[in-house]
């Protein structure tokens, strides 16, 4: 056939020949290497691309090098918090996604049982992982308790992990040790005192108080939080908390799957006094994914709600050897320079028609969710994109060739985020915004008409 005839060669459209050589030999029924996929910084060993690609094998996460990267970032989030209230956090709020999982092999795993203080032992092999508990002399401060927010993909691609967990929270709280050294043990009987009054056998309550994984909804992946920030639907940060708390209270524990715990999930998240997110691609900052703000951003705004007071919002940045715990509006600021004011981004993205300006649009409305959702998104941020983007007469130009809605769509949140006082625009900067918006408000209706 003319397809086992074709026979490749590198003339520069593709980074490897093998990848269409590949193409031809799985048309023709033929075997693919096999390879491992995924970010080809911080996994080299991806390379050469065209092979048949597995992510990950889920009995193997966490793996020993993600454990003890994990162990790294629950060491520089605690610092963090040390530093700024001079006492450990009684809880902490982590948010677990799983694709981050299969790309990092499990790093926020690894966080999660040095907050507990135990370890994974796999003497009996990958497929019957045990817990051990380290001890209190070993570990050298109290056992911080976490609520753990899973999304959809998680909850179907590590039910293992998930299993693991509820393990570790189930021991953790078991332990005969001081309430001001087991934070875990502390919030379990409280939950358990709670609980007593809802006429639950003493095993369910059992489980429901040492429970402190939640995710959304069977059949559902993310919260109903994200269409009001799209939409522009909502009026009061408190409707994107109340949102994002109806569709991420159900509860996994052992025999439960995904069962409504409104009230038990508030009081979890009254104790949360930090909220931990770790960014593990070079392909995405804070500010590129609505899901940042929506579980981040929705997890930290609900915290608010029930306890009265803001969780410190920390980010680990782990795309290099090294990871860096910073705090939240210090990774929003990077997200904003190095991708929505940077002239060198802002040309790459227009150089594709109609795509490129939407996807600008895009980051735009994300840095209003993560205002909304943070409160740190800074007024110069605000006036250094309406600069960029809508008074330079030039640049401006170039957004309405590409994509004339998605202008009109940044100069309407621009005007949003002023009228919900988030940016304290001048009057000379409303006067510019509102021109620009009237200029493509009538060709769009000039081209409909």
């Amino acid at each position: 056939s003319k397809i086992r005839k074709y026979r490749w060669e590198n003339n520069g459209l593709s980074s490897s020949p093998s990848e269409l050589q590949n193409i031809v030999r799985g048309l023709d029924f033929e075997f693919i290497e096999p390879a491992l996929g995924g970010d080809v910084i911080r996994s080299p060993e991806v390379l050469p691309t065209g092979r048949n690609l597995y992510q990950f094998d889920p009995n193997k996460v966490p793996t020993e090098t993600a454990v003890e990267r994990g162990r790294e970032i629950a060491e520089n989030t605690l610092k963090y918090h040390l530093k700024g209230k001079g006492r450990y956090p009684e809880s902490t709020g982590i948010i677990l996604w799983g694709f981050e999982t299969t790309k990092t092999q499990g790093e926020t795993i690894g966080q999660i049982l040095d907050y507990l203080g135990v370890k994974i032992a796999r003497k009996y092999g990958d497929w019957s992982p045990q817990i051990e508990v380290i001890p209190l002399e070993e570990l050298g401060r109290p056992r911080i308790d976490c609520l753990i927010q899973i999304c959809g993909f998680f909850r179907e691609m590590f039910p293992n992990l998930m299993r693991l967990m509820d393990k570790a929270f189930n021991i953790v709280a078991d332990l005969d040790e001081p309430a001001e050294m087991n934070f875990v043990r502390k919030h379990s009987l409280e939950n358990w005192e709670e609980l007593n009054n809802q006429g639950l056998s003493p095993q369910v309550a059992r489980k429901v108080a040492n429970a402190r994984i939640f995710g959304p909804p069977p059949s559902e992946y993310g919260t109903r939080m994200l269409p009001l920030v799209e939409d522009s639907v909502w009026e009061k940060e408190e409707d994107l908390a109340q949102a994002y708390i109806g569709s991420m209270c159900y509860l996994h524990a052992e025999n439960i799957h995904a069962k409504e715990a409104d009230k038990i999930y508030r009081k979890n998240l009254a104790n949360v006094d930090l909220v931990s997110q770790v960014r593990d691609s070079h392909d995405y900052e804070v500010t590129d994914l609505d899901h940042y703000y929506e579980f981040f951003g929705g997890m930290a705004k609900s915290v608010e709600m029930v306890k009265g007071e803001k969780p410190e919002m920390v980010v680990s940045d782990t795309t290099k050897e090294v990871i860096e715990t910073e705090f939240v509006a210090d990774a929003i600021n990077r997200g904003v320079r190095t991708r929505l004011l940077n002239p060198k981004w802002i040309d790459g993205m227009l150089k594709h028609d109609f795509h490129g300006a939407q996807h600008i649009a895009d980051r735009v409305e994300n840095l209003l969710g993560l205002a909304a959702t943070t409160n740190v998104v800074e007024n110069w941020v605000w006036s250094g994109v309406a600069q960029r983007y809508v008074f330079d007469e030039e640049m401006w130009r170039r957004l309405m060739e590409n994509n004339h809605w998605a202008a009109k769509e940044i100069a309407e949140r621009l005007l949003e985020t002023e009228r919900r006082g988030y940016w304290q625009a001048t009057e000379e900067e409303i006067g510019k915004l509102k021109q620009a918006y009237l200029e493509i408000e009538e060709w769009i209706e000039g081209r409909c008409g």
